[in-house]
């Protein structure tokens, strides 16, 4: 997994951790880069449980099952590189039913973390 993704699960993780066992991260090759949406199957995932990550291969999706107000019991985390942008990201960031966000991101310069971009955010809930 890129540096810049990981620091970024980790900043995330920080936020809903109290309510989700672990996170699922699904890396896609293709995306939908008007409306900020990873399309296809996942190529790598992986699942972050607050201390380690584990590779879980290529064809594993993000449990969705739901526990009380709707809140995943395992949140997800898609990502995509822009194929004609570098250093630019989408990042989906899922923790429940009606809860979730769709935003391009930049690969820092040093290459260790994302920053936001104007009008970066496509979508959320």
């Amino acid at each position: 997994m890129h540096p810049a993704v990981l620091t970024e699960l980790k900043k995330r993780w920080e936020l809903v951790k109290g309510n989700h066992e672990s996170v699922h991260i699904g890396e896609y090759a293709e995306g939908d880069w008007v409306m900020g949406r990873t399309d296809g199957d996942p190529v790598n995932c992986w699942v972050w449980d607050g201390s380690d990550l584990q590779d879980v291969g290529a064809d594993v999706r993000q449990e969705r099952k739901a526990k009380a107000g709707g809140v995943f019991v395992q949140a997800g985390m898609r990502f995509a590189f822009n194929p004609e942008e570098e250093g630019i990201v989408l990042i989906e960031f899922v923790t429940g039913v009606l809860s979730g966000s769709g935003t391009f991101m930049k690969i820092s310069g040093d290459g260790e973390s994302l920053l936001n971009v104007p009008e970066g955010q496509k979508w959320g809930a």
